[in-house]
């Protein structure tokens, strides 16, 4: 407390904290209209990709209720979406399941055949374990954290192009009732 005490009534405290905000000052006086110009930009170019990501999708569903053999080719799609996700999906899970073998192989070098596999044996024996262990299992883990990421993210795309298939077949299906009602 008497240390604060003493740098608060301190005058090179003082001209320190002045020159401070005299530069953030300045600082801030000179970045915020090039921020603001910048995120009104971004903001403005944000919006038009929107709108025109809602003007291609409507074309889409346009073409989807207008050709047969489009929906068809959609729906192939989508089970192509499907199956890429749970490839990518179960190969995440297999490197999961690789960290942990090599993690088991590691510890246990003597689990090979020592006469037949006497190589392999005095091979793992020498590595220095810890180092080795770690790193495949951080390589793996990382490689089965994105290959899961990218699992959920396909899965994701595709449930999204399932409803909107859905979608524009149940508005397909209504447009065509009503004309008989």
């Amino acid at each position: 407390m008497n240390e604060i005490l003493n740098n608060i009534s301190s005058i090179s405290w003082w001209f320190g904290v002045v020159f401070v905000g005299v530069i953030v000052s300045l600082t801030a006086s000179y970045i915020k209209p090039r921020l603001d110009t910048w995120l009104a930009n971004f903001s403005k170019a944000k919006r038009e990709k929107n709108e025109r990501a809602k003007r291609a999708w409507a074309a889409e569903i346009g073409r989807l209720q207008s050709d047969e053999l489009y929906r068809a080719f959609f729906a192939s799609r989508i089970s192509h979406e499907h199956a890429k996700a749970t490839f990518i999906t179960v190969l995440g899970v297999a490197m999961f399941l690789m960290s942990g073998a090599f993690s088991l192989i590691f510890q246990f070098p003597e689990v090979a055949d020592p006469n037949s596999e006497k190589a392999i044996s005095e091979f793992l024996t020498n590595l220095p374990k810890e180092e080795i262990i770690f790193v495949i299992k951080l390589f793996l883990s990382f490689v089965g954290s994105i290959s899961l990421l990218l699992g959920m993210a396909f899965f994701k795309s595709a449930e999204k192009l399932q409803a909107q298939f859905e979608e524009s077949v149940e508005e397909l299906a209504n447009k065509q009732k009503q004309p008989d009602a």
